[in-house]
């Protein structure tokens, strides 16, 4: 026990080199155009710095899956929105393939309002 103590005592008063170091680059904000509530759920890095943001654009009951790419200096390139057929669209996760495909896996809801696997894929 007196050994955690020592070490948080020490990462208490050790120097935080890389937070000094860090400095803001950019800030970019993206929302829908109804000014409903939009979330961000996952960003990935392709091998040329280009930024894909993921997330759920939510207009009162109803929600679209939305996919913003920015390159490395912070300039939005494009914008997707996936509308499905009825009802929710969700995005839960999303990775970049080998060959730079971007892919978004959630949900859509069907028109008898029954949520279904949704698995997106962008180039």
């Amino acid at each position: 026990m007196k050994i955690l103590k020592y070490i948080f005592v020490i990462l208490l008063i050790s120097p935080m080199h890389s937070s000094s170091q860090t400095s803001q680059e950019w800030v970019r904000s993206n929302g829908s155009a109804d000014n409903g509530y939009d979330e961000g759920i996952d960003l990935v890095t392709d091998i040329y710095g280009n930024i894909y943001v993921a997330g759920n654009a939510i207009h009162g009951k109803e929600s679209d899956i939305v996919l913003l790419k920015y390159d490395s200096g912070g300039e939005l390139q494009w914008t997707r929105t996936y509308d499905g057929f009825s009802g929710d669209d969700h995005a839960e996760d999303m990775d970049i393939g080998s060959d730079g495909c971007v892919c978004i896996t959630g949900y859509s809801e069907n028109l008898l309002s029954v949520a279904e696997f949704l698995t997106l894929k962008y180039n």
